[in-house]
């Protein structure tokens, strides 16, 4: 009954289709000749093969109007099957001619294999296995890397069949193993069928190695499977004529061998006959009954010169000849291609390598340059340095000989002549006096410097308002100072607190306001003290309107030893310890080169914190 159902299915879809054209393939219908063709392997049933390759062909028509490539090179590997149980070989031969050209177009490797897989089913039912394990073995390196397991599962299956005839029963139980692995991970309909054929298999192979244990074992499992009458009691008759024949029980043999052959005539699976008539003219040989051996082979003589298979060897040898031609054309173009791959790798490499080389040559030539500029720029700096030096020694010793020749001179006419008068003992010991201040100075800066140098000069810091020690300072400088400039200080704020070591400030402050004072002979020296609340910093200014600092000399300002003008009086050391003491206090000190009215010093000193600060 469900024979005649799935039938009318087929009748049903043949009137549809010639009443319009289909768009796409049909999923059901495809569903549907799997599982009828996943029944016919190797074997067919009892269904016509007519059925399935019909279906074949419309399914392809559908695929190809759809360019739905894998179905159609699926349905025409299973309509080559079919036509060779049928002995169609003529078709079969044309049909896996023209898949494998079609998948050549399309560089399909899936419609390779399959194809290749109808060339080996070509073979292997007209009993050419050696070639037909060949066919099926380029196959399954076609199928390397593809995902498609039901696929592999179906050319596994006619693997076995081949290797069990071509006598390399060695391979199955690897075949058998990796075909179970595939088939436990299937989700298909197919499945239950599937498990069929590799357990008939798997006995087959059990009594081919004298296994019978394990054979009786494996039948358990086939008389199990849950699959059609059909594709069952054809395999059964098939194991158990095996059976007898490895137990020497001939008669049985004999009776099941007609069953299968029964089975086989109708369903004119022709190499299958011929293939079963000569195992039963070796089970006559074997019962010593060479004249009924004879008739049979008499027989498969008879049937092999109506299908005439010599004449189509020839076109299956050049299909085979022309995909080995391609294989080695492709072979060729892959190593080429490899070949070329690896010389862009290796031109690509020697690039890369060439652009590092260049990259890391022009780093070192430019950091060669750098130091080359620093080398530079520290050789004239040493040899300023050294000039300085000596400038500063020559300028020492002038510096030390003014004041000591004053005190000197002014100590020995007190000295030598005693009735001068008290105005002018006053003025000697002023000048003496003078000299002292000066040379002390001196002494002064020299001592400050190298603590600075050294960091061992100590700084005492506390609270004290910066307004006020701005007013002494100026007062001080007022005292001292022998130009008509005039001092201004400025300030918008009545008192600033910071938190200084006021000395060191002041110290700061007199070296500016003095400095100012040798270069400006009139005009205006101005203090000014401000604060800049972004940066939280009190800001400190001492500008002049004298003659400025050349542009040429403004980098090397705060240098030691260097002196603006080499005929004013002093050590050329005041802005280098200005400098240092600003640094320690955490300050900054410059020189305001925007100021063209004469010269502008500008340093910092950070405010105290807040106690929420």
């Amino acid at each position: 009954m469900r024979i005649l159902f799935l039938l009318s299915l087929l009748v049903v879809f043949w009137g549809k289709c010639d009443a319009h054209t289909v768009s796409k393939v049909d999923d059901r219908l495809y569903g549907l000749l799997f599982l009828l063709s996943s029944e016919s392997l190797n074997y067919s049933t009892t269904l016509p093969e007519d059925s399935l390759i019909c279906l074949c062909n419309k399914l392809g028509e559908q695929a190809l109007g759809a360019k739905d490539y894998v179905t159609y090179f699926k349905t025409g590997q299973i309509a080559v099957n079919s036509l060779c149980l049928q002995g169609d070989w003529g078709l079969a031969l044309d049909k896996a001619s023209k898949m494998y050209k079609e998948a050549r177009k399309q560089n399909n490797r899936l419609g390779i294999a399959l194809a290749l897989q109808a060339l080996g089913d070509t073979y292997m039912y007209t009993n050419r296995y050696e070639q037909a394990e060949e066919s099926f073995a380029d196959a399954f390196k076609m199928l390397e890397g593809i995902r498609d397991d039901d696929a592999k599962i179906r050319l596994f299956i006619q693997y076995m069949h081949v290797c069990l005839h071509a006598d390399k029963i060695d391979r199955l139980p690897g075949y058998m193993d990796q075909a179970e692995e595939l088939i436990i991970r299937l989700n298909s309909r197919e499945k239950e069928n599937y498990h069929f054929f590799l357990r008939c298999y798997q006995t087959l192979y059990f009594l081919s190695v004298k296994d019978e244990e394990r054979a009786v074992a494996c039948l358990e499992k086939v008389l199990k499977a849950d699959v059609s009458d059909r594709v069952f009691n054809q395999w059964i008759h098939l194991l158990f004529a095996q059976f007898c024949l490895g137990r020497g029980d001939y008669e049985n043999a004999l009776l099941y061998s007609d069953s299968v052959l029964m089975d086989l005539k109708k369903s004119n699976n022709l190499g299958g006959y011929i293939y079963f008539l000569k195992n039963k003219a070796l089970i006559f040989e074997k019962k010593e009954q060479p004249e009924e051996a004879f008739r049979i082979y008499q027989r498969v003589n008879t049937l092999s010169d109506s299908v005439n298979v010599a004449r189509y060897l020839h076109q299956l040898n050049e299909l085979h000849l022309t995909y080995r031609i391609d294989q080695t054309q492709l072979d060729t173009a892959a190593e080429y291609n490899r070949l070329l791959s690896w010389i862009v790798f290796f031109c690509f490499l020697l690039l890369l390598t060439v652009i590092v080389v260049v990259v890391i040559l022009k780093r070192k030539n430019r950091t060669l340059k750098l130091c080359q500029k620093h080398l530079e720029a520290e050789t004239e700096k040493a040899v300023r340095s050294i000039q300085s030096k000596s400038l500063f020694l020559s300028n020492m010793s002038h510096e030390i000989r003014t004041p000591l020749n004053g005190i000197v001179g002014f100590s020995e006419i007190l000295a030598a002549y005693g009735d001068i008068d008290a105005e002018t003992k006053r003025l000697y010991g002023d000048n003496i006096r003078q000299n002292s201040d000066l040379l002390l100075k001196l002494i002064n800066d020299l001592m400050d410097l190298s603590d600075l140098e050294e960091n061992t000069m100590s700084f005492t810091f506390a609270v004290c308002d910066a307004v006020d020690v701005c007013h002494s300072v100026i007062h001080t400088v007022n005292a001292v100072k022998t130009t008509a400039a005039q001092l201004i200080f400025s300030c918008p704020l009545p008192c600033l607190e910071l938190y200084t070591d006021s000395n060191r400030l002041q110290q700061v402050l007199i070296n500016l306001l003095v400095n100012a004072a040798k270069f400006t002979k009139e005009g205006t020296i101005r203090l000014v003290l401000d604060v800049d609340a972004d940066k939280h910093e009190a800001i400190f200014v001492v500008e002049d309107t004298g003659c400025g600092i050349p542009p040429e000399k403004q980098k090397y300002i705060f240098n030691r030893y260097e002196k603006l003008h080499e005929d004013i009086q002093g050590s050329g050391l005041g802005l280098s310890i200005c400098q240092l003491v600003i640094k320690r206090i955490r300050g900054r000190i410059w020189l305001d080169t925007g100021y063209t009215q004469g010269a502008r010093f500008v340093f910092t000193h950070p405010l105290p914190r807040t106690s929420n600060e």
